[in-house]
């Protein structure tokens, strides 16, 4: 619970929440002059089934709606200026589900913008009527909000931070922005909220966001691995010789982190593949590169020349 309270600006996951059913307490209440045994109950009891007509914003949503994630992704349509922000509640729902979107507004005071989230709400379905040949369909959902900024405008603003304010908590994370051309350097620092009894004390983490050039491609492989530099080395001679640029010349210090470190990141400044990748889940085979492998035969062990393909691809949400 406490890295789920601390984490406020990490991309990529959702922890897996299952409702758990409620019931009625039962109180065994026994004679005390002489003890007869415990009741016999009947569960069909009217006073023991769901009340399927209480309206779902009465109750309590399924995840939490004092603390959201946030982070910028990168949705395939956007442009070169675009910021792309999601912010979600940091549980996923499986199930016959009553959803409510939450809702984000902006509102600038000096140089930051406040986003002031107005909480959604996740709940049991219990108003279908269900029997057993026919079911409600099945759905997953989280509570998530997203919103596109454009960089021109947050710096014709004179926006220097971002800050997350909830309903629950007032504003509880400050999110500084040092913005240029090729990146934007993040600095997430959360409130201390010590004193309202949780795990939030003004821990401070830094992220990254790589504003990648128009046609950026990932080479890929899943036949070795690029952490290796000598296959890393092969793989950028392969690129460069189908007319690719490989992104850490392009841009100065672009690493990617760990998770993506068995990717190279290329831009195709000539707009030669562009037609093959139409769609963020479509791929192709670019080439591939020799590899020696070491192989046992009757004459004791010798290296063998291996093809290992490299395909190609745009890059995720969340990379």
């Amino acid at each position: 619970m406490k890295n789920l309270l601390k984490a406020i600006f990490l991309v990529g996951f959702c922890l897996s929440i299952t409702a758990q059913p409620s019931y009625a307490q039962v109180d065994f209440n026994f004679d005390e002059e002489e003890d007869q045994g415990p009741k016999v109950l009947n569960p069909y009891d009217d006073k023991y089934k769901v009340d399927i007509k209480a309206d779902a914003s009465e109750g309590t949503s399924l995840v939490p709606n004092y603390v959201y994630y946030a982070g910028f992704i990168r949705k395939p349509e956007s442009s070169a200026d675009d910021l792309n922000l999601q912010i979600i509640s940091p549980g996923m729902i499986m199930g016959c589900l009553h959803m409510e979107s939450p809702s984000i507004e902006p509102v600038k005071i000096g140089p930051a913008l406040h986003l002031k989230i107005t909480d959604g709400f996740i709940a049991p379905d219990n108003e279908t009527i269900r029997y057993f040949h026919y079911d409600c369909k099945q759905s997953s959902g989280t509570s998530q909000m997203h919103m596109t900024f454009s960089k021109k405008q947050l710096k014709e603003d004179g926006i220097e931070k971002l800050v997350v304010v909830t309903e629950q908590l007032g504003a509880f994370n400050d999110v500084a922005l040092d913005m240029n051309d090729q990146r934007t350097i993040l600095t997430s620092k959360v409130r201390d909220l010590s004193h309202l009894g949780l795990p939030l004390t003004g821990s401070e983490e830094i992220f990254t966001f790589w504003h990648y050039p128009e046609n950026t491609m990932v080479l890929l492989s899943s036949a070795t691995d690029l952490r290796d530099k000598n296959t890393m080395r092969a793989v950028k001679n392969l690129a460069r010789s189908k007319g690719l640029t490989p992104l850490d010349e392009i841009f100065t210090g672009f690493t990617p982190r760990y998770e993506q470190s068995n990717l190279l990141y290329v831009v195709d400044t000539q707009a030669i593949y562009k037609d093959k990748l139409p769609t963020p889940t479509d791929n192709f085979l670019l080439g591939a590169i020799e590899q020696n492998e070491q192989y046992y035969g009757a004459n004791g062990p010798y290296d063998k020349k291996i093809k290992k393909t490299i395909m190609a691809r745009k890059p995720g949400l969340y990379e």
